[in-house]
Formats: C-alpha cells, structure tokens, sequence
C-alpha cells in the first residue's frame, strides 16, 4: 500500500475569535442591548418595546410604541396560500421545517420584496415578527386537527401567541414569564444562526433569504436543542407518576450536561438568571411540582460537584414545558424572539459594501505530483 501523504497540522486557532464589529449587543458579565442594560429592558419594557429597539436603535417614546404595535396588529394575518399550505403539510413535518418554508412563501406576498431601502426592509421585518408567531401557532393546531384562531385586539406580542396556540388568553403570570423569555432571546452578538444571517447578507441579498438560513443554522442541534434535552433530563428525575429520582453522580449524565456550563458564562448566564424566577411558579401551576424539586437538586449537584452555572436553556425549557409546548416547537417559539435580532444584523450587514469571506487553515496532505494511472493503488 502506498505510504500515506504528510499531512500538514492545523494552525492553533483560539476560540471565540472576533469576526467583526456590531453595535447591537454587547456580551460580558452584564448584556447591553443597544447600550441598555438587558436586566433593565426585561424588567421595564415590554417585548415591543425592546424589538423596536433592536430594528431602529433606540426605545420608542409613547406615540411611536402605540403606532409600532398597531403596524404589527395590522400585519398578523397570513394569505391563503401559505394558510393553504401549512394546512396540508404531511404531520410528521417538523415545525420548524414548516416556519423555514413560511418564511420563504411569504417573501412572495410581501409588497417590498425586491426593495432593498432601510426602510423597506424595517417594513418587512416588522411584517414577519407579526407573521411568524400566527404561523407557527395556525401549523400546531393544523396537526391536532384544529381550526386557526385569529388574533385578538389588545394582546401582546407573547399573549397573541399563547392565545392563537391554545384558543384561549394566557394566565397574566404566563405571558409575563414568556415575554421575559422572548425578550432575553431576541439577540446574542454573533452566535451562529445570527452570523449566517449577517453572511448571507454580505452578498447583497434579501432579507428573507437571511432569515431563512439562520433558520436552518439554528435547526441543528449544536446550537438550538439544548432546551429540548433539558426536558428530557428533568423528565427522567422527576417522573409523572410523582417524586423524584435521587440526583447524584450516578443518576445525572457524564460529559456535558444540557443547560448548564455555557461556555461564553463560566459564572452563570445572566439571561438564565433574570429568567429563572419567573419559572418555577409556572411549573407549579402546571402541577409540575416534583419539576421543581428535582430542578434544585439537579442545579445544586452540578454547582458542588462540577462547578457548573445554568445557561437560558435549562430555564426555557422547563419554562416552555411547563407552558404546555410540545419540544419541537421551542425552537420556532425562540425563532419568535430571535428573527428581531437577525434582523437587526441583516440591516446593519447590509449596510457594510465588503463580503464576508473567510480564508481556512489548509490541514491536506502536502503538495505532491500526480502518479500515472496505471500505478495508482485503487482505494
């Protein structure tokens, strides 16, 4: 057998390297969005305000919040075709898989497709943070045989979904930990569904197809699953039947555990941390309580035994649960929250005349000649 070509060794690359610049979010021990402290947003706005914040660079005063809400009240109808279709999807087709295809047949309703102004671009962005939540609540009902339900005036963002989902108005204390949630999801700098937003993008094109490839990054489940395994986890300690499983070394997993140790919070995930109270009186008055007792001594044992903090995840996931949300669609209910900061990338890419490409550390075999045919070896 022919001796094996030299490979040339990978070039040390350090992790978390920066690809560019943004002033949309920073990351640290405390998130800013747009320069205000995320802590602060989650606490005193609501989820409108901070998605106009993200696409157009400061809070909305009074006046311009209550037209921002009636352009998005104006906007959440769909059009037959795409009502058509989501109707007739076979059922085992993933709901994010049908979000993805929503997102594409609605570009060929919009008005401003093909105009690629700032402003054309808000429009249609605002146009699909109204479309989306109806999209994704009319495709769930549509697989358990239920008739879509129209939006209801007055509601927000987070109670319009619940409402259009289940049929009926969500409890006060379940909108207000949803919003919480979709607010501390709506953008994270340069993770990966938002930097093939920005990348697709750089070529000039359109913002749907932006937010068609973040979707498709963000369905694979290296970086949108872990709140689905967080689930799983919790179901396996805190069985329906009742009680708890004991949680120690032996019963919770080697290698990493879903929803905890994110690597950019070694200390803890702030988002996790604004959101977690508002958790555990949700899965309370789901009748999840032995969820809670397991959730503290799953938390306690991973931060004695292994120095691990919870990241969103682990609490979205128990959240979404505990909401009534089947698992596949957590990741269209953060699509929700996310399509506002992907959008926000898209307008501030676009707006730069370079494309992004990278160059790859070379790591083949090393430079060789071609042999004659007749010596070479079949493989």
């Amino acid at each position: 057998m022919a001796a094996q070509p030299e490979m040339n060794p990978p070039n040390e690359r350090p992790a978390g390297m920066a690809a560019g610049t943004t002033a949309i979010a920073q990351l640290s021990d405390e998130i800013t969005y747009r320069g205000y402290p995320l802590a602060e947003l989650a606490e005193t706005c609501s989820f409108e305000e901070v998605a106009y914040l993200l696409l157009r660079g400061d809070l909305p005063g009074p006046k311009e919040k209550a037209r921002f809400i009636h352009r998005l009240n104006a906007s959440r109808h769909l059009p037959e075709a795409l009502v058509d279709l989501l109707t007739s999807l076979p059922a085992w087709t993933p709901p994010i898989d049908a979000l993805r295809t929503s997102v594409s047949v609605l570009a060929h309703f919009d008005q401003d497709a093909t105009d690629s102004s700032p402003e054309a671009k808000l429009r249609k962005a605002e146009r699909l943070l109204a479309q989306i939540p109806a999209a994704v609540a009319l495709r769930a009902r549509a697989v358990q045989g239920l008739q879509p339900v129209e939006a209801k005036e007055g509601l927000g963002h987070a109670a319009q979904f619940l409402y259009q989902l289940r049929g009926k108005e969500p409890a006060q204390e379940e909108t207000r930990a949803l919003e919480m949630a979709l607010i501390v999801f709506a953008e994270h700098e340069f993770n990966p569904s938002t930097y093939t937003s920005r990348v697709v993008a750089s070529t000039g094109s359109d913002l749907h197809s932006s937010l068609v490839a973040a979707i498709c990054a963000l369905k694979g489940q290296r970086h949108g699953g872990a709140d689905e395994e967080v689930v799983r986890l919790v179901e396996r300690l805190a069985p329906a039947e009742g009680g708890t499983v004991p949680v120690n070394e032996g019963t919770l997993p080697q290698g990493p555990i879903p929803g905890f140790g994110h690597p950019m919070y070694p200390q803890g995930d702030p988002r996790s941390a604004l959101l977690e109270p508002l958790v555990s009186p949700i899965l309370e008055a789901a009748g999840l309580g032995a969820w809670n007792t397991a959730s503290r001594k799953i938390r306690d044992q991973l931060n004695l035994e292994r120095g691990l903090h919870p990241s969103i995840e682990w609490s979205t996931g128990r959240l979404f649960h505990a909401l009534g949300l089947d698992v596949s669609l957590f990741a269209p209910t953060m699509v929700l929250a996310r399509m506002v900061g992907w959008s926000a990338h898209h307008l501030e890419q676009f707006d730069d005349p370079r494309t992004i490409r990278p160059r790859a550390v070379y790591c083949g075999p090393g430079k060789r000649g071609v042999p004659p045919i007749e010596t070479r070896q079949d493989i």
